[in-house]
């Protein structure tokens, strides 16, 4: 890609960064028009808002796979009499921002507290039994096992950006925690800036893994004014990541979490008639609740962490499971490839089994997952063999122009020379036939193959 003035240690991270399966995702942010339709808008504004992340919102930037790359290879950060700071390249040359600068390009307003690094004042077992009606935390928790549909939006949003996880499937201790100081009964307020600056560091150092937050880069760019790079007559020379759907299905952009994107990701059904949607959450999204319900999903300074568990809504079961080809969950349960139960039942009644997907369903993700990384493993190469390829011709190019300077420098100054440029390629086309001849021989249906 032209990268230039790498450090040693740069080139190192630029090189793990591309190696086969870092695939870069496109990253999503909120939009605002499905989150209103979902009766959703206020709830999250709740949530966000509280922890300064309100304004974030309203931010959304496409992925360019330059940007993305040479930020991580270059990312640093440090601290000086102003305070705290970070380094990187954009277009090869190296950019600073302070923390403060960084929140106002992505629109953030909070004041770190102390608080929610206290220890003890977070309690993952106690939060998480609270808002999922009686189930275990444990490390390999889904986040689809949050019911109440504001707080798995929000966590989806900020395993997407701020995390750096990309699409999540399961809910760490800490983005739990985060969800938490989200909440009425929430303590203390993250450094949201200190937190995204260290995942983006720890993403530059693994071997393997997505990289889902360029968009982020995006938004430092456009505050920086740097922009996207054009060539004379405008053309832009950076090409944003583009999914299947994007090429040839011509859908809406997949930077937004959309209806279209909301659905791909099993977390919403839209009735034919498209008269009301369903969310779908818990153990294989088998459970429903009809949105929007504006009483039930909103959230004020009054609610408390039980009052977040949301009981589906079974009047739309059937409809949705025969729209969706499934069968009952009970049937699903019991039934011959079922998930098992890994979380027993505790002491005192009250929490759930928590079911763990099929193994062909898990088998079929990892696989679905590993084509989509050689899918964008291909894509790379043939852009560096139509990169390479450019180069010859331009190589080509340039030294047919030297030897007919060559030509004519000897053809006026030494009467006797002959010029054998046609002589040559005389002879390059009949080498070529004679190519074309001989590959005609080898191929089936040719007179060998006959």
């Amino acid at each position: 890609m032209g990268l230039q003035n790498l450090t040693n240690d740069q080139k190192l991270n630029w090189e793990r960064l591309t190696k086969p399966g870092r695939a870069i995702q496109e990253t999503k942010f909120a939009d605002p028009i499905a989150l209103r339709e979902l009766g959703l808008r206020a709830p999250v504004q709740r949530l966000m808002g509280k922890v300064g992340l309100q304004g974030f919102l309203n931010y959304e930037a496409r992925t360019y796979e330059r940007y993305t790359l040479e930020f991580l290879s270059t990312l640093t950060k440090g601290r000086d009499e102003e305070g705290p700071f970070i380094t990187f390249h954009l277009n090869d040359e190296e950019q600073k921002m302070y923390y403060d600068e960084v929140m106002e390009a992505f629109g953030w307003e909070y004041v770190a507290d102390d608080d929610f690094l206290a220890p003890g004042v977070f309690n993952e077992a106690i939060f998480y039994g609270h808002i999922t009606n009686g189930l275990v935390w444990h490390a390999r928790c889904k986040s689809s096992s949050i019911p109440h549909p504001a707080l798995r939006f929000v966590h989806r949003l900020l395993a997407m950006t701020l995390f750096c996880h990309g699409e999540p499937t399961h809910l760490p201790k800490f983005d739990l925690k985060c969800l938490w100081a989200m909440t009425p009964e929430g303590v203390g307020c993250p450094d949201w800036v200190e937190i995204f600056v260290a995942n983006c560091l720890e993403l530059s150092r693994k071997e393997k893994g997505k990289i889902s937050m360029g968009g982020m880069v995006t938004l430092l760019a456009n505050y920086l004014d740097i922009g996207v790079p054009t060539d004379e007559e405008g053309n832009s020379l950076l090409q944003h990541i583009r999914t299947i759907e994007d090429r040839y299905l011509h859908t809406r952009p997949s930077n937004v979490y959309n209806f279209e994107q909301l659905k791909r990701a099993s977390m919403l059904w839209i009735a034919p008639q498209g008269a009301h949607y369903v969310w779908l959450y818990g153990a294989n999204s088998v459970k429903y609740m009809s949105l929007p319900q504006r009483n039930r999903t909103n959230i004020t300074a009054e609610t408390s962490m039980a009052q977040l568990y949301l009981t589906p809504d079974e009047q739309y079961q059937a409809g949705v499971e025969e729209e969706l080809g499934r069968a009952p969950p009970q049937q699903q349960r019991q039934g011959h490839g079922g998930g098992q139960p890994h979380v027993q039942q505790a002491q005192g009644g009250g929490f759930q089994e928590q079911v763990e997907p099929p193994i062909w369903q898990t088998m079929f993700n990892a696989r679905m997952d590993a084509f989509e990384s050689t899918q964008h493993s291909m894509e790379m190469r043939l852009d560096h063999m139509q990169y390479q390829m450019d180069g010859f011709e331009d190589n080509m190019y340039s030294m047919s122009s030297m030897v007919s300077a060559m030509n004519q420098f000897y053809v006026s100054h030494y009467p006797d020379y002959h010029d054998p440029s046609a002589e040559i390629e005389l002879r390059r086309q009949q080498r070529q036939a004679e190519r074309a001849n001989r590959r005609g021989y080898r191929e089936p249906g040719g007179p060998s193959g006959s």
